[in-house]
């Protein structure tokens, strides 16, 4: 059971706090920082708890949608985002301010949480999952006079590209080391010649590479349920006998696996998949350029030398 605690610099000041008006209060919060901001540079974060679950919905939203309380949730949360986008138009900050609407994983699907779940509409799966209900979200990058309004962007990018695009933008220099994502700026200038910057990319669960994109093709690769790696998320897995292949680009769903059509493909995803294992690593090895918190030696208990990543053949 999750307790939920209001703070403010470090210190507790409701507990437990009200779930159904955390909503509300972050937005307050946000609107007296803008309308306090001035003409000074600012960077404001907002992660909302909503809509994650146990679902809070301040009143004045509980029964509005037809979607449930998930739907409730969602409703309130567009509202508000309408409140702050209105206090950067009464402080004149719009034309000057890079406003990004994101989600870090797709929704909730189980059916044990009744109608505090959402919908990945036609992806399979949702959070927890390499599917792409689970990682492929949208994002919404609002900057006027400078982002084109009513574009649609398809190219691939990750939130990993919003810290080196602010960073370029802001004209800082990056550290000296090696940064996991790109400068986008192109893309949502939605400029001619601009495409995704991955050439490969790679879908990890903790430790473990589940699968491994170039262009549209995925080959989702070989894993099973519960596996004890995974630990708590093992069973939030489903079990992979084989590589799965699907185009992305026809069938967004992963619903027609194609691997057997393809072996030429499967084939060469399945080389890029040890690339990535050799830098990043997988359950069973240390990627050569995997980082940890401290300088101490990889984790025993994350590397299981003996380890294969699935047996068609074990019960």
């Amino acid at each position: 059971r999750f307790i939920i605690e209001l703070m403010r610099n470090g210190n507790v000041v409701q507990t437990p706090a009200d779930n159904d008006l955390l909503t509300s209060l972050y937005t307050d919060e946000a609107v007296r920082f803008l309308n306090e901001a001035g003409d000074a540079p600012f960077f404001l974060f907002l992660s909302y708890n909503a809509p994650h679950t146990p679902l809070g919905v301040h009143p004045d939203f509980a029964g509005k949608s037809k979607a449930g309380r998930y739907g409730d949730a969602v409703e309130e949360l567009d509202w508000s985002v309408g409140r702050i986008l209105a206090a950067l138009e009464k402080q004149r900050l719009s034309e000057n301010t890079l406003v990004i609407f994101v989600s870090d994983n797709g929704p909730e699907t189980r059916s044990e949480l009744g109608d505090d779940i959402g919908s990945a509409g036609p992806f399979r799966g949702g959070k927890y999952s390499n599917w792409e209900g689970g990682v492929r979200v949208p994002a919404i990058w609002r900057w006027p006079g400078v982002i084109p309004k009513n574009q649609h962007q398809h190219e691939l990018t990750t939130l990993m590209d919003i810290y080196p695009t602010l960073a370029h933008l802001a004209g800082a220099e990056l550290p000296d080391r090696t940064i996991d994502g790109y400068n986008i700026l192109p893309l949502l200038k939605d400029e001619a010649a601009a495409v995704s910057p991955y050439d490969v990319y790679y879908y990890h669960m903790l430790s473990q590479l589940q699968a491994v994109r170039k262009n549209d093709w995925k080959l989702v690769l070989p894993r099973r349920e519960n596996s004890p790696h995974l630990r708590w998320l093992g069973r939030y897995m489903d079990t992979v006998s084989a590589p799965q292949l699907y185009d992305l680009a026809s069938d967004p769903g992963e619903t027609r696996n194609i691997a057997d059509k393809h072996p030429d493909v499967v084939k060469a995803l399945l080389a890029e998949a040890d690339k990535g294992r050799q830098v990043l690593g997988d359950i069973n090895r240390i990627g050569a350029g995997a980082r940890f918190f401290d300088n101490g030696p990889p984790r025993p208990e994350t590397y299981f030398p003996n380890v294969i990543l699935y047996d068609s053949t074990e019960e």
